[in-house]
């Protein structure tokens, strides 16, 4: 069920995720996915990893045909025990546009999500 939170629809969407975080990698689980950022479960320690900080995530979508991943820049907004709130700060448009594919089809209202593709974009 998609969530609102500000002015981006979130959807419920468990994929594997990496982040590199000043020369660390944490490991974890997309939880919730919108075109403006993601909260990944991580069991990592995150005592070195402060709010504010510029991550580089990769997103992996496995299917049953293919394998694909994106890249994404972004930054910590959200720390908890569970895992990291990461705000995108930028991303090529193709992995913009599979991930608007993604969250649409998630969010089954491809209407609202195309008017946020073309705010979010512009913004990015």
């Amino acid at each position: 069920m998609p969530q609102k939170k500000r002015d981006t629809t979130r959807v419920e969407f468990h994929t594997r995720a990496e982040l590199e975080i000043e020369g660390q990698v944490v490991s974890g689980t997309v939880e919730d996915l919108s075109l403006k950022g993601m909260f990944l479960k991580t069991d990592a320690s995150q005592q070195s990893i402060q709010i504010g900080q510029e991550v580089m995530v990769t997103i992996r979508f496995s299917g049953t045909t293919s394998n694909l991943s994106i890249d994404v820049q972004g930054k910590v907004v959200r720390l908890t025990q569970q895992g990291l709130g990461i705000e995108f700060t930028d991303m090529e448009f193709d992995s913009f546009v599979y991930l608007r594919n993604v969250v649409a089809y998630n969010a089954g209202d491809e209407d609202a999500i195309m008017d946020e593709f073309s705010r979010t974009f512009t913004e990015l």
